[in-house]
């Protein structure tokens, strides 16, 4: 992967209200970091429940390694001033072993409907 490859910016974010017991709500979103990432997606299902229709999107977001991921809970990215929300699967380190990119499955989830 080249940096120019790198063209979504994306912010990685997570839930402050896990680490607060006197959080009022069970979710209280707060930014880890701002990268620059790669993102393609891996697949994608359309599925009927409950008088309403789903839409899931798998994605791949590689950004160049970092650490102190391990409470990340979701990615945020704005395209064209529509704000996309993931949730994080998994972190993956660098397929090639070099420590220098990070592999973020993450899925977002679309309701429409009931």
């Amino acid at each position: 992967m080249q940096a120019g490859q790198l063209n979504h910016l994306i912010t990685i974010q997570y839930n402050a209200a896990a680490d607060n017991d006197n959080a009022t709500s069970p979710y209280d979103w707060q930014p880890l970091c701002t990268v620059h990432a790669n993102v393609r997606g891996t697949r994608g299902a359309l599925y009927f429940a409950a008088a309403a229709a789903h839409l899931t999107g798998d994605m791949l977001f590689t950004i160049r390694f970092r650490t102190g991921l391990a409470k990340a809970g979701r990615i945020v990215e704005a395209i064209g001033g529509v704000q996309h929300v993931y949730t994080i699967d998994s972190i993956a380190t660098d397929p090639t072993g070099h420590r220098q990119w990070l592999e973020i499955h993450a899925k977002e989830e679309l309701q429409n409907g009931g």
